[in-house]
């Protein structure tokens, strides 16, 4: 996004930036998923089924809507998707291809990306590497053929953790501490609202966090932000007895495991649970996160509007056709089909092929930590890139002798 600032500077025009941005990641998202395609024909899928899934990626809107906005989720999603394409290939081709130049290549520029593009990103990655060190250890791979693609991904961890953590601190670059501790929060609140088992002591601490009180007023089960953006939360307090939060926290889920367990369900099950089938018609993912009208221009010079639209007769058509509301797969679903993959994986001895997955569970094994709220697919998008792919799973994993690998 600065590239495209400092590029946009030559013309001052902010929303020339932002077009600028969009197409770089139009290009990227559009290369993935070409690329995946042409990966499923040349694993034989026939060219009826990458024919469906070549539609799959180019019709629905929510493609479209994803390659304009300037989340992170967009390129992160992306790139974790390619990545577990690669993965794929690493057991599917007995490790050879780890021996290629290019292959190395685009491990490092996925390991990368995905550390840099969201701040879960270095845990997901260091869950990946360390699930294909596991298999080297259990012989799925060869460590003489696949060193230079571990030894060059641990440098990649260490080179993203060096830069966000010392790096960012010697430029004077800091996070919110308070966006670590979302799920916490939340199982805190709830006790406290639930009257849970607490001491006075524990109670003056909380009291000083927030009036207990008001904790009642800004507790939401569904989403965090309510509570920690709100006035009556301390945030310098929190920011400067963070060591004491922790250890509120631990003695209070001893005393409260059912309200903590509660607490954890009800900011999680969006991503879990199956029996929530209308977030297969959610259609607000785009629409929340959407600036408002004007909210960009006074500040950034950043212009909102359609050119599209030059009377109310064709602006209303055009927001039909072209609406930000659209449903989308719920990331729910994807995860248990995934998981439904794995277990036939199991059961028919192929489980060195469910390293394909191990990315996006590393990714929703972080939001079911630290997600905070119940449901966004934006934060899963993941598992949707991957849902074609993971329905074509079964016939993957069939005898690959006569396969061709790319």
């Amino acid at each position: 996004m600065k590239g495209c600032l400092l590029l946009s500077s030559f013309t001052g025009n902010n929303t020339f930036a932002c077009v600028l941005y969009s197409l770089v990641q139009m290009l990227l998202m559009s290369w993935i998923f070409s690329y995946s395609i042409c990966w499923l024909r040349n694993k034989n899928i026939s060219k009826v089924i990458c024919g469906i899934v070549l539609m799959f990626f180019a019709f629905p809107r929510f493609w479209a809507q994803h390659a304009i906005s300037m989340w992170k989720d967009p390129v992160f999603s992306v790139l974790i998707y390619f990545y577990s394409l690669k993965l794929f290939d690493l057991i599917w081709s007995k490790g050879e291809v780890a021996t290629e130049k290019n292959y190395i290549l685009q491990c490092i520029f996925c390991v990368l990306g995905i550390g840099f593009s969201r701040n879960n990103g270095i845990y997901i990655m260091i869950f990946s590497v360390s699930i294909i060190a596991f298999w080297i250890l259990v012989k799925y791979l060869e460590w003489g053929k696949c060193k230079k693609v571990l030894i060059s991904s641990v440098i990649c961890i260490l080179f993203t953790w060096l830069v966000q953590g010392p790096g960012y601190k010697i430029l004077g670059i800091t996070g919110d501490p308070i966006e670590s501790y979302g799920i916490p929060v939340q199982q805190v609140a709830r006790t406290v609202v639930y009257n849970g088992s607490m001491t006075e002591d524990e109670k003056e601490f909380l009291n000083q966090l927030m009036p207990l009180e008001k904790y009642k007023d800004n507790y939401s089960p569904g989403l965090v932000d309510h509570f920690k953006w709100s006035s009556d939360f301390n945030t310098e307090f929190f920011n400067t007895h963070q060591s004491e939060f922790i250890k509120v926290w631990l003695s209070l889920l001893v005393k409260n495991p059912k309200l903590y367990l509660e607490a954890w369900e009800l900011n999680t099950c969006g991503f879990w649970g199956l029996s929530f089938w209308e977030l297969n018609n959610d259609p607000n993912n785009i629409a929340m996160g959407m600036p408002k009208e004007g909210s960009l221009e006074e500040p950034y010079n950043i212009k909102i509007g359609s050119l599209l639209g030059k009377n109310n007769a064709v602006d209303m058509l055009l927001k039909k056709y072209f609406s930000i509301y659209t449903p989308m797969p719920a990331v729910a679903l994807c995860l248990w089909i995934a998981l439904f993959m794995i277990l036939l994986a199991a059961v028919k001895g192929k489980m060195k092929y469910v390293l394909i997955f191990v990315p996006c569970i590393g990714n929703i094994l972080t939001l079911l930590i630290a997600t905070p709220i119940t449901y966004w697919p934006r934060y899963g998008l993941s598992f949707i890139c991957l849902l074609p792919v993971c329905l074509v799973f079964p016939y993957l994993i069939l005898d690959n002798n006569s396969r061709k690998i790319d």
